[in-house]
């Protein structure tokens, strides 16, 4: 319980201290391709995020409209910025009809004076999978080769969490690093 105030406390520290220092970010977006980056969008942020099928070098390519007829996933998000620091938002694949939950605080931001040269958020992602489960039959066990397989709602869920730590060195040059747990 120290811990939870102790942090509380040191988290309130930092915004109360945000108040009159420049920050920098280091990329433009709250997204970086497919990883997250340190960056709170401002107001509503719509995405639409598209899985190319497979492109081949022959007809397909023109047929198949460079992989965009071809099968592929497809994720819809809304997400809102609640203050500068934390955005929460909603969105729905098409693969697992999954429909998830997202959020990002930062931590720490960069400053203009390198009073703080990095920033640091945390990302947490939690779908729910919604297609009827499949039907495995009788002969379906777990890797042990001894348990029955039986399909349980905590296989219906999956969690991705990252830390982001992220730093601009200058006007070409950004780099970050994002450890990621997924389930």
């Amino acid at each position: 319980m120290k811990k939870v105030v102790v942090l509380g406390l040191l988290l309130f520290c930092l915004g109360a201290e945000a108040q009159e220092k420049e920050y920098v970010n280091a990329f433009k977006n709250k997204q970086l391709i497919n990883a997250q980056t340190a960056v709170i969008p401002e107001g509503f942020d719509f995405t639409i995020m598209h899985r190319f099928g497979k492109i081949g070098l022959d007809d397909r390519i023109y047929k198949d409209f460079l992989g965009f007829d071809s099968p592929a996933n497809i994720r819809f998000s809304l997400s809102y910025k609640l203050n500068d620091r934390l955005y929460v938002g909603v969105g729905r694949t098409k693969i697992g009809k999954t429909i998830d939950v997202e959020g990002k605080y930062v931590l720490l931001r960069q400053t203009a004076d390198n009073s703080s040269p990095l920033s640091v958020a945390i990302f947490n992602n939690t779908g729910i999978n919604t297609e009827p489960f499949n039907d495995y039959g009788p002969n379906a066990f777990f890797s042990d080769s001894i348990t029955p397989f039986e399909n349980k709602f905590s296989h219906r869920l999956s969690y991705t969490t990252e830390l982001i730590v992220s730093r601009k060195f200058n006007d070409v040059l950004s780099l970050q690093t994002s450890p990621t747990v997924v389930y």
